[in-house]
């Protein structure tokens, strides 16, 4: 009954400072390490933060007597982000779980620009080798350019809300 406990591991450093690793989850690009870097370094108790975005991981550094690790994972999760207590177990799963997820969206991503790419590169190489035949359905708007629109319109939205 009740929950697992784990005890974190002391480290024997002089100064009195300790220092939490953290799972982060929901970081996409450098701006994201950035925010939560200067988010925590502001924050009273943390005495230095760095942040990897390839391993998904921040070490912080903080002052034992102020705050604690939870603090820690609070801090960042108050900035948006998704944080739990880094262990060798969490490291690898959390890494693979993360980037199917990112290839899904990548591969629909370019599926969905392929599919409608095709067209579009089949119509300009007619046009190259034949001429353009400019039937217009309105003034200024031949069949065409209304294809292409139709076309190119799907790959500039959807492709990005994949």
């Amino acid at each position: 009954m009740g929950f697992g406990a784990k005890v974190l591991k002391e480290d024997d450093q002089t100064t009195g400072d300790q220092y939490v690793e953290i799972q982060i989850t929901g970081m996409t690009c450098a701006s994201c390490v950035y925010l939560i870097e200067s988010a925590l370094k502001k924050k009273r108790g943390i005495l230095s933060a760095s942040v990897t975005l390839a391993t998904c991981r921040g070490r912080f550094e903080y002052d034992p007597e102020l705050i604690g690790p939870r603090d820690v994972m609070e801090y960042v999760r108050d900035v948006g982000f998704g944080a739990s207590l880094a262990t060798n177990d969490t490291k690898s799963k959390m890494a693979i779980i993360d980037h199917k997820e990112d290839i899904r969206r990548w591969r629909n991503s370019f599926l969905l620009c392929l599919l409608f790419g095709i067209p579009v590169i089949i119509i300009l190489i007619h046009d190259i080798k034949h001429g353009a035949n400019q039937k217009l359905i309105i003034p200024g708007l031949s069949y065409e350019n209304l294809m292409l629109f139709l076309l190119c319109t799907p790959v500039q939205v959807g492709s990005t809300s994949l």
